[in-house]
């Protein structure tokens, strides 16, 4: 489970240019972790880190990732606990993405992957649990050298 707690995550705001209004900059945490062995990208469910829970997996074979031959996509609905205040005309956007990826070099970098991405909008303050689409998408790279 991934937690992040915080006392106060302050918004932060750029400009696009000398003229243009202050838009919002999100606010992103990040963590990388390496291994030493192959990850199985092809396969990750059951063999690799994959977010948790998973409900209603379900391979969509209407909406295939164009890159390779070997990509899958599967959708699936999973659970999200949100608490934090906040004023109540805020939109608070949640979004969590994982990605597994082995590289090497063969005449030039090479790859294989997976990944996945879970996303909500939430309005106002927030405490409880919240049912979140996701999306898992493996096979995508080389696999053949």
């Amino acid at each position: 489970m991934l937690s992040i707690k915080n006392k106060k995550i302050e918004p932060k705001y750029t400009t696009r240019n000398k003229g243009s209004k202050k838009i919002l900059h999100p606010n992103m945490f990040s963590e990388t972790l390496f291994s030493n062995q192959t990850i199985d990208t092809m396969n990750p469910l059951g063999n690799e880190m994959v977010l948790m829970p998973k409900y209603n997996l379900t391979l969509n074979v209407n909406n295939r990732v164009p890159h390779t031959q070997a990509s899958e996509q599967f959708d699936y609905e999973s659970k999200m606990y949100a608490c934090y205040d906040t004023s109540s005309n805020a939109n608070v956007s949640i979004s969590i993405y994982l990605h597994g990826t082995n590289g090497w070099w063969i005449g030039g970098w090479q790859y294989n992957s997976y990944w996945e991405t879970m996303e909500i909008m939430l309005p106002g303050s927030q405490d409880g649990w919240k049912t979140v689409n996701g999306e898992l998408v493996t096979g995508e790279g080389t696999y053949k050298i």
